[in-house]
């Protein structure tokens, strides 16, 4: 697999190891690949369809509903719009209180050899 270039190049994105994050969903975690102001992002495999997404997993400490909302209208609209530059929605849900978008990964990682 190639390797994304972090914006937090240097920084953990997040404490997404422990074994409460380890399957999100119906998701198994590979490994975090990213963070930003909202969540943390992870390499994750759907098994029911053996492939690769990208998991957004809201930020701890962001609860309020304002932040639930904006979270969400992200799905929304992202969900809506289909176009080769524009990662795909695949699922929403939540874990552990706190919500989550599962997404196509950019093309930097494909499926090798699984």
């Amino acid at each position: 697999m190639g390797r994304l270039n972090q914006r937090n190049e240097g920084r953990p994105p997040s404490r997404v190891t422990d074994t409460a994050h380890r399957v999100i969903g119906r998701y198994e975690i590979q490994r975090p690949i990213g963070a930003g102001g909202m969540g943390v992002l992870l390499l994750a495999c759907d098994p029911m369809i053996d492939r690769l997404v990208a998991i957004k997993l809201m930020r701890e400490g962001l609860e309020s509903s304002t932040a639930r909302e904006r979270f969400m209208r992200e799905a929304r609209s992202a969900g809506r719009l289909h176009h080769p530059n524009i990662v795909t929605i695949f699922d929403v849900g939540e874990h552990a209180g706190r919500p989550f978008i599962a997404r196509s990964i950019a093309g930097q990682f494909e499926r090798r050899g699984v």
